[in-house]
């Protein structure tokens, strides 16, 4: 595994455990200049349901053993110990930010990033040991004792102390910062980062603060109630100012087009908790002089009164009930994936998608999208053992009548999918890029009938069973939900059912 993808799986890791609302935001600590942050407070759960468990050393063995058999990548540790240190945020109020980035656009409409600002507040009660031995060990698999380079530094206003860490193999702006900031523990990564977010606060409160508490307003309004558990917030519009080329020329354009986003000013998501009903929304301020602010559910209003939520299982600590447009979906991920994967010029990954599926005889839209019901049942049980956010079972169905047609269509693709990737595999095994991430992944199914995605680690995985489909985040955990969905009919899965 090289060196940039260890430090992108690090920041992914940071991603997934961000955030936090509480008695105070933690947002509201960052600098006002921020371009976005997610937030996640897991004291919104009620009491009782967040788990302090430390599985670490259970996880180490894992890790290491797969890594013995050439099973997961070289940087067995730092996965571990990444891992590890997401599952200790989880229990913990926490905020991510980027808070400054150099990005270029390129001649060819490419993004050239030369540097980021990014920090992350972890609330650990003023205890922030388990932290800083996880930070080691990645560091300590990702630096040698010969190009270590660690140092005390002090901000250049207050004489505020923190530890800097680089690598002389690094590229120069990559630096690695920490201190004790009262109850928080703060982590920065780019060189002046931690100056940035220890700079002096002009008087008055942060700028999000309005559009946010408007948001909440217009979403009590729609329904939604609870504790804010998530948070995920951006400035549009400052971003354009700063970097007009890259927002017009490049892909981050093409992603906020994708997104829908082109004429927003400022975008949020907000997720809330109340009892173990989680409701979504997302709130918008569109670029006109009125700032005129929309608020769209993502989640059904009242979940809990619908008839998908008798199936959601008693040990599961928070579920969520959502129509899905199918159609409108596939047309969403698939203009993410171009803008962000590739270039306008290429050839579009519908277009990719209906060619491998052509020789098949499946058509995606007439076999499966236009036959799948839209409503959708999320939990979160089992529970990941190191309860890492985002480990999830999601149910869903056919439509009556359709079910045989759907989950033929399905089986065919993934079948023929699997094929590719296990003779993609063979031929990278005999030359000398065996080592490629692509021969690691493989589609397989267990002798239970649980089809899932293998990449070292075992999962996701997902199965049909009389005409409705579990995914979720290992075969275990599908099998754990088929007797729980054996009652529910085709019917439960259209809208409106009170």
């Amino acid at each position: 595994m090289s060196f940039r993808w260890s430090i992108f799986g690090f920041l992914v890791l940071l991603g997934l455990t961000a955030g936090a609302l509480g008695a105070e935001p933690l947002s509201t600590k960052l600098p006002p200049d921020t371009l976005c942050f997610i937030e996640i407070d897991p004291t919104a759960f009620p009491p009782g349901q967040v788990k302090n468990a430390d599985s670490s050393v259970l996880l180490e063995l894992g890790v290491q053993t797969m890594a013995s058999l050439g099973l997961v990548p070289d940087q067995a540790s730092a996965l571990a110990d990444g891992l590890a240190l997401a599952a200790n945020a989880g229990t913990n109020r926490n905020v991510v930010a980027l808070l400054d980035a150099d990005l270029r656009a390129t001649n060819d409409g490419g993004l050239d990033c030369r540097s980021v600002q990014v920090v992350w507040l972890l609330d650990v009660k003023g205890r922030p040991q388990p932290v800083l031995d996880r930070l080691g060990g990645v560091l300590k698999t990702l630096s040698t004792q010969k190009t270590a380079r660690q140092s005390i530094k002090k901000t250049a206003e207050g004489k505020r102390q923190y530890v800097e860490f680089r690598d002389t193999s690094w590229p120069e702006w990559l630096k690695l910062a920490w201190m004790q900031d009262g109850d928080l523990f703060v982590i920065t990564l780019g060189d002046g980062a931690m100056e940035h977010y220890l700079s002096d606060r002009p008087v008055g409160g942060v700028p999000w603060a309005p559009t946010l508490a408007s948001g909440d307003a217009l979403a009590a309004k729609q329904g939604s109630a609870g504790a804010v558990a998530l948070r995920a917030y951006t400035t549009l519009k400052t971003f354009r100012e700063r970097f007009p080329e890259v927002a017009q020329r490049t892909a981050v354009g093409r992603l906020i087009d994708a997104l829908e986003l082109g004429g927003a000013s400022e975008w949020a998501l907000t997720a809330r908790m109340r009892q173990r009903l989680i409701s979504v929304d997302a709130s918008s301020i569109d670029a006109s002089p009125a700032g005129r602010m929309t608020v769209t559910p993502w989640t059904v209003p009242e979940a809990d009164t619908v008839a998908l939520a008798k199936l959601v299982p008693d040990q599961s600590q928070g579920y969520l009930v959502a129509d899905v447009d199918w159609p409108r979906l596939y047309a969403r991920v698939t203009a993410l994936l171009d803008a962000v994967l590739s270039d306008p010029s290429d050839v579009s990954m519908r277009q990719k998608v209906d060619g491998f599926c052509l020789p098949l005889k499946v058509d995606i839209s007439k076999d499966i999208l236009e036959n799948l019901a839209p409503r959708i049942l999320i939990h979160d049980y089992p529970q990941h053992p190191l309860h890492l956010p985002l480990m999830v079972t999601i149910v869903g169905a056919a439509k009556e009548d359709r079910q045989e047609r759907v989950q033929s269509a399905t089986e065919t693709i993934f079948k023929a999918w699997g094929e590719v990737l296990a003779k993609k595999s063979a031929e990278q095994r005999l030359t000398s890029d065996s080592t490629g991430g692509s021969t690691r992944v493989q589609i397989r199914t267990d002798k239970s009938g649980e089809t899932y995605l293998q990449y070292g680690l075992i999962g996701p995985a997902w199965r049909w069973s009389d005409g409705k489909w579990i995914f979720s985040w290992s075969p275990a955990a599908v099998r754990y939900n088929l007797p729980g969905i054996k009652g529910a009919s085709a019917k439960d899965f259209e809208t409106r059912q009170r």
